[in-house]
């Protein structure tokens, strides 16, 4: 089992549901203040990936700290599975 499988297995999962108070969406800019190097938020069935470069986050294909794997298609197919 890869490590990226185990860290998900070991994760609690639940489907995002789109908020009705539009205060609480998630967005990169909100992240600024504490600058976590890379951002992934899950919306609507899909993940966005962030990097910040020390001024924004710009989106991204791959995960820093993932290069290897496909995390964009791999954890919206995971979290389906996990919901089915």
């Amino acid at each position: 089992m890869n490590s990226l499988t185990s860290l998900l297995d070991n994760a609690t999962i639940s489907q995002w549901q789109p908020a009705t108070d539009l205060t609480s969406t998630t967005k990169p800019e909100d992240y600024q203040a504490i600058a976590p190097v890379e951002l992934w938020v899950y919306c609507q069935n899909q993940l966005f990936i962030y990097h910040f470069d020390s001024q924004q986050y710009l989106e991204s294909q791959i995960s820093h700290w993932f290069p290897n794997y496909d995390l964009k298609t791999l954890i919206p197919q995971y979290i389906d599975q996990r919901i089915l």
